[in-house]
């Protein structure tokens, strides 16, 4: 198979790259992979930018407990580095 689209994974990294502190500064995470395609360094219009969030043991208890609002889902009002999101 071949792929007959232009490689847009320099556009979707530079979002991403804005992004990253914003995310790593949120209480309670401790670390975020690149995952997929993107993380191989291939994209195009139908790329998605998947990502995993690591969250230590108090954030993952409240986050499994539906009691904290970090990343349910598609959220882009949650980018708030002063939310304590609920923890202690």
């Amino acid at each position: 198979m071949s792929i007959n689209h232009n490689n847009q994974s320099d556009i979707l990294l530079g979002h991403l790259n804005k992004l990253l502190p914003k995310l790593a500064l949120l209480k309670g995470v401790v670390g975020i992979t690149l995952n997929e395609g993107l993380s191989r360094g291939y994209a195009d219009h139908l790329s998605e930018t998947e990502i995993t969030i690591y969250l230590d043991s108090d954030c993952y208890r409240y986050w499994h407990e539906n009691k904290a609002s970090i990343l349910f889902g598609i959220r882009r009002d949650i980018i708030d580095p002063h939310q304590t999101n609920g923890l202690p």
